[in-house]
């Protein structure tokens, strides 16, 4: 004898077909999330694109490096004024990065180059999650300096 339940068969009913709108949802939910999820790739390889992101709010950082409480002051010693620039680079990846050297720019007060250098650090790698504190300084600087840019010097730079 065979229990009530038990002759029933199951059936297994095939999904509707998708429509060209399912398509085309489908189709764009995936590129956004290439788009987004794979930017700093797309980045990588298109540099200009880091202005598109940006203008977004979700800015890129392809080294995975940040500077941090970047802060310039001026100290008198022995009567002359010593620029001293200090910060940290922070890693803000789940793996070691390489740290390049330093650019470092004092610019006039119409923002224009009056002098340059670049810095090593004491370390060329960061572990995950660390920090590593820089100080810079500049003597007999330029006396119209009004600010000192600092960024991370790329293989293509010539100094």
């Amino acid at each position: 004898m065979i229990g009530r339940g038990a002759s029933r068969a199951t059936s297994w009913r095939l999904p509707l077909p998708l429509s060209y709108l399912h398509l085309v949802v489908l189709g764009l939910a995936i590129a956004d999330a290439a788009i987004i999820g794979w930017r700093a790739d797309l980045v990588r390889a298109m540099p200009q694109t880091a202005g598109f992101y940006a203008r977004l709010g979700l800015p890129v950082n392809v080294r995975g490096l940040r500077f941090d409480s970047f802060a310039v002051t001026t100290e008198w010693r022995d009567g002359a004024p010593v620029l001293v620039a200090k910060g940290a680079i922070s890693n803000d990846t789940g793996k070691a990065e390489e740290v390049p050297r330093l650019h470092l720019v004092a610019r006039n007060g119409e923002h224009q180059q009056v002098y340059a250098w670049a810095k090593p650090l004491a370390r060329q790698a960061l572990a995950p999650g660390e920090t590593m504190p820089f100080t810079s300084e500049l003597t007999l600087s330029p006396l119209d300096t009004r600010e000192i840019m600092v960024r991370f010097i790329d293989r293509d730079d010539n100094l």
